[in-house]
């Protein structure tokens, strides 16, 4: 489920802020003036062109004189070999009221996704600000803080259910004449006394066997 979140959330990055990269800048359609063509909604890629490039029928998104707004809509004329651009949105019924002069033109309309133009207003706003904060901080609980916790309470339960045990090779050290030194006691068996020793490490073998767990 995470991986799945996760991918949509690289996607979604991809789509609002790496495109740019590629020479894309992403405009959320706000108005219906260009529907069907472009919703409400949508999201628009726009490529950087050569005024001298744009023909009638191309949808350019550009700044308007009067509102300082950027607009997409369609050209409906080319004035002057491309100096400047009377345009019209497919919804409306007149053109709009002034040329685009080519530098105010920022590119042509490559192309769209829907309702990610949604998204994109919303997130640039001060509580999608907020609602992503939040979206990224949840991830790294999910991803890296409640492993860790589930990692840690399963190896203290797994600990507490098994037996602290000391095998007899723990506490008998061989010399180097071969004699046997209990490091618990400090004193030394020869090693006629074999037999014994192995008896003790027998038993400590045993001790260590899990013990089966007594059930109601």
């Amino acid at each position: 489920m995470s991986t799945v979140v996760i991918a949509c959330l690289v996607a979604l990055a991809i789509a609002l802020v790496g495109v740019r990269v590629a020479g894309f800048t992403p405009f959320a359609v706000l108005s219906g003036s260009m529907e069907p063509a472009y919703m409400r909604g949508d999201l628009v890629y726009v490529a950087h062109s050569d005024p001298q490039t744009i023909q009638v029928g191309d949808t350019i998104a550009f700044v308007s004189d009067s509102a300082l707004q950027t607009i997409t809509h369609r050209v409906a004329e080319v004035r002057s070999g491309g100096s400047s651009f009377i345009t019209k949105g497919d919804a409306n019924d007149s053109v709009d009221g002034a040329p685009v002069a080519a530098e105010n033109v920022l590119g042509k309309v490559v192309f769209s996704l829907p309702k990610l133009g949604s998204v994109s207003a919303f997130l640039t706003s001060e509580a999608g600000r907020w609602v992503g904060v939040a979206v990224v901080l949840a991830l790294v609980l999910v991803l890296f803080v409640v492993p860790e916790l589930v990692r840690t309470n399963t190896q203290e339960r797994a600990e507490k259910r098994s037996p602290h045990c000391h095998t007899a090779s723990n506490t008998h050290r061989r010399n180097s004449s071969g004699a046997v030194r209990d490091t618990g006691s400090g004193s030394f068996h020869p090693t006629n006394h074999r037999e014994n020793v192995r008896a003790q490490e027998k038993r400590g073998m045993q001790s260590c066997r899990p013990q089966q767990e007594k059930r109601p």
